[in-house]
């Protein structure tokens, strides 16, 4: 029993620490230009020579980018109100209430969700090394047809055939339906002697 829950502080903790290590990724270049925007020079140097609200100044005396800016706010607390406004009441219809259509409607709720076409075509151009033994590489999508959206979390396998010398077709299939089917252009990567 002790050893189970070692395990799970251990995954707690790793899966913390990864967590981390993303936001901070992620955050680091935010902090950053918050950062170089209070600086005095025009030509950030370290350490910095001394800190303004100058360039604030500078940046509201633009009447695009305040014109930009404030179109911007507007869009998006447009947005945020319609996205309450509506999802709100939808999604708490779907979770309490049976009904006709609830699957589309949910579909259609998660649509948002649904992982972008170009990470899936990552996928299939970082598994086909390991269908191949690490030597082919890709170096195009010459026909790509998206059949089906594949959600967060759903798994999927790819399925690869030989077409031609220098092409490959593959499918994407995930419970049994097809995501996505296609053309890859490809070329022996030859280890250095």
């Amino acid at each position: 029993m002790a050893a189970l829950t070692d395990t799970r502080r251990l995954g707690r903790w790793t899966l913390n620490a990864v967590a981390g290590v993303a936001m901070a990724y992620i955050l680091t270049p935010l902090v950053a230009v918050t950062w170089l925007a209070f600086w005095s020079q025009e030509i950030p140097t370290f350490p910095p020579e001394g800190y303004t609200l100058h360039w604030f100044g500078v940046a509201l005396a633009q009447e695009k980018f305040v014109g930009g800016f404030f179109t911007s706010l507007q869009v998006g607390v447009a947005a945020t109100a319609i996205g309450l406004l509506l999802g709100t009441p939808a999604a708490l219809a779907i979770a309490r209430r049976g009904f006709t259509g609830r699957g589309i409607a949910n579909q259609l709720l998660l649509m948002p969700l649904v992982v972008p076409g170009v990470v899936l075509l990552e996928a299939v151009a970082a598994a086909l090394p390991q269908h191949a033994g690490a030597t082919l590489r890709v170096t195009g999508f010459p026909v790509v047809k998206f059949l089906a959206p594949l959600l967060p979390e759903q798994e999927f396998e790819i399925v690869f055939s030989a077409k031609r010398p220098g092409q490959m077709t593959f499918e994407m299939v995930a419970n049994g339906e097809k995501l996505a089917t296609g053309t890859l252009a490809c070329e022996s990567v030859h280890a250095p002697a």
